[in-house]
């Protein structure tokens, strides 16, 4: 804006107790999630499943802009979900003259953070930005805020153990397969 003023971008994220609802819906998930369970989850989380051609396609009522679910399903079973539970920001949101900048997604993921600590206990992490909670159910559950948007994501017992084993080898979390070391 070549006045100097800037345009008032309003950033939803859904409330924290329902946040944490949802990390409860998924921190009792029993592995694995066969796909004739998936429908008790969705209706828990009053989520919609759509018939889709490449699988599982889920979407949320909550009040962000991005109401997709991403679900990894390889073999019919439920190995990933990840929500958004905050409005995604464009990326150089915060340098496009809006009232809304990436510190709005920091502050949040700080919050929430705390707020899953109360229940779940200490996190973990590698990085900023990202905090996780080993589940009993030998899932993981993560928070990720990594200025762009906050996502809530359960990983099957089978997906967390991938991680907890690369954890363990020192294999960093940002790799990508492929690419020399």
């Amino acid at each position: 804006m070549t006045d100097g003023s800037r345009c008032a971008i309003e950033f939803h994220m859904v409330p924290v107790d329902e946040i944490v609802r949802i990390a409860a819906v998924f921190a009792h998930i029993e592995w694995p999630l066969t796909s004739d369970r998936i429908d008790a989850l969705v209706s828990a989380l009053g989520w919609t499943r759509r018939p889709h051609a490449t699988g599982i396609r889920l979407s949320t009522n909550l009040p962000v802009n991005q109401q997709r679910v991403f679900v990894s399903a390889p073999d019919g079973n439920l190995e990933e979900i990840d929500c958004y539970v905050s409005d995604f920001l464009p990326d150089g949101s915060d340098l496009l003259g809006t009232d809304v900048d990436k510190s709005s997604v920091v502050s949040a993921f700080t919050v929430v953070r705390q707020s899953l600590s109360d229940v779940y206990g200490a996190w973990s992490s590698h990085r900023p930005g990202d905090a996780w909670w080993d589940l009993s159910t030998g899932g993981r559950l993560r928070l990720s805020g990594d200025g762009l948007v906050l996502a809530l994501r359960i990983l099957s017992h089978r997906y967390a153990d991938v991680e907890r084993a690369e954890e363990r080898l020192g294999i960093s979390p940002d790799r990508v397969l492929g690419e020399d070391e």
